[in-house]
């Protein structure tokens, strides 16, 4: 599955897509450098509550990818990849064991959410509604525009649900909410050990 993965990074896919795809559930792609001085990405896999109810909102806005990175600065201090290597631990056993308090202190976004935030209308104004209540965990869900609220209690997801609606129509914004739940299979069940 590895050598698949490599495969459809090659042909233009991302690692991180292309290995949620294959494994299913909770995955990180790691590239590694090979003996041939060729990089190859290696897959791990992490648990994931079955617990968790996965709340997004996709409001009807396009952008495009230059877009999303031209906001982002070429540097970050040290302080802040510190902080989010520890709120990564955080965030995997969090997910790992149905930690709602957990998983919203440590999905905190330094990296990229605060510089995307104000990109499409809305987003700043529904991810701070949520953050406030203290309803759940919610950040932008990958490069955006989406956001992906993350809770173990069906009353918060439906009350996220509201908010999101409401917060988006008042911005205008046309938008999509979709509630589903963890994924535990990929594409090749049968080649990865679960």
């Amino acid at each position: 599955a590895d050598e698949l993965l490599d495969v459809m990074v090659e042909l233009g896919g991302t690692a991180s897509h292309g290995g949620a795809a294959l494994y299913g559930g909770l995955v990180a792609c790691c590239p590694v450098q090979t003996a041939q001085e060729r990089v190859s990405h290696r897959v791990f896999r992490y648990a994931l509550s079955e617990d968790w109810h996965f709340v997004i909102a996709c409001p009807n806005h396009h952008m495009g990818t230059s877009d999303v990175v031209r906001v982002l600065p070429a540097t970050l201090p040290h302080g802040v990849i510190r902080r989010t290597s520890g709120r990564l631990l955080g965030l995997l056993h969090a997910l790992a064991v149905g930690d709602d308090t957990l998983l919203r202190n440590c999905l905190v976004d330094e990296v990229h959410v605060p510089f995307r935030r104000s990109l499409v209308p809305g987003v700043d104004k529904t991810l701070g509604r949520i953050e406030t209540d203290e309803l759940a965990g919610v950040t932008i869900s990958g490069a955006g525009p989406a956001l992906v609220m993350l809770t173990t209690d069906e009353q918060a997801a439906a009350k996220g649900e509201t908010l999101m609606h409401a917060t988006f129509a008042e911005e205008g914004m046309d938008v999509e909410i979709v509630r589903v739940g963890g994924c535990t299979y990929g594409a090749l069940p049968d080649l990865i050990e679960a």
